[in-house]
């Protein structure tokens, strides 16, 4: 039976620009990796209009309870309009490397 864990992200960004963090893939041999309903949200910070904030990713791990989950996690920053000529601004890659006990 798969045991539910969760691996969460939180990364710099400012949405008042009309650039936001998008998820550009997830690759694992271990186990699953599900974007939780309602992730990502936003958290802007105190300062006002364009002050920016975070976005925060939270993801279902889903694995057997023995197992040490490897997982490599894409995020680009972007326009997001739609159009597929909107190049990323930034990218991102998260690998996620359990350290033995």
């Amino acid at each position: 039976m798969p045991e539910t864990r969760t691996a969460d992200f939180a990364l710099d960004a400012n949405l008042t620009t009309g650039y936001q963090w998008v998820v550009d893939g997830v690759e694992s041999a271990d186990a699953e990796l599900k974007l939780v309903e309602g992730s990502p949200t936003y958290e802007p910070k105190r300062g006002g209009i364009g002050a920016g904030g975070v976005q925060r990713f939270r993801f279902q791990v889903l694995a057997p309870p023995t197992a040490r989950v490897r997982a490599t996690v894409r995020f680009r920053n972007q326009r997001v309009t739609g159009r597929s000529e909107d190049d990323p601004i930034r990218t991102l890659t998260v690998v996620l490397d359990p350290v033995p006990s």
